[in-house]
């Protein structure tokens, strides 16, 4: 029992983790939206800050919701900047197509 609670820090520290550059569709769906929001910050640290990061964290996009999204949704229904929106879709496009482009 003491094993899996030393285990639970590291489990729980995202922050800490390293995630896929590209991650594959099916393993993006099952994410959090605290997964989402790290790989962003990881992918592109200058994408969400401010309002942007504050506003995106309310939405509690998780994974498949964030494969599911458009520009619309993020510049809408969430209220997220036009440079915002477009950078996220630019994610979720990058994830589709399983590309990435340094």
């Amino acid at each position: 029992m003491s094993t899996s609670f030393e285990s639970e820090p590291e489990r729980t520290e995202l922050s800490t983790q390293s995630l896929p550059t590209i991650p594959a569709v099916e393993e993006m769906k099952t994410w959090d939206e605290k997964k989402v929001l790290q790989w962003i910050q990881q992918r592109d640290g200058d994408l969400l800050k401010g309002d942007n990061l504050n506003t995106f964290d309310n939405a509690s996009i998780v994974g498949r919701t964030f494969l599911a999204s458009s520009y619309d949704f993020f510049k809408k229904e969430c209220g997220l900047s036009p440079g915002a929106s477009l950078g996220l879709m630019d994610l979720v496009d990058e994830v589709k197509e399983g590309m990435f482009i340094p």
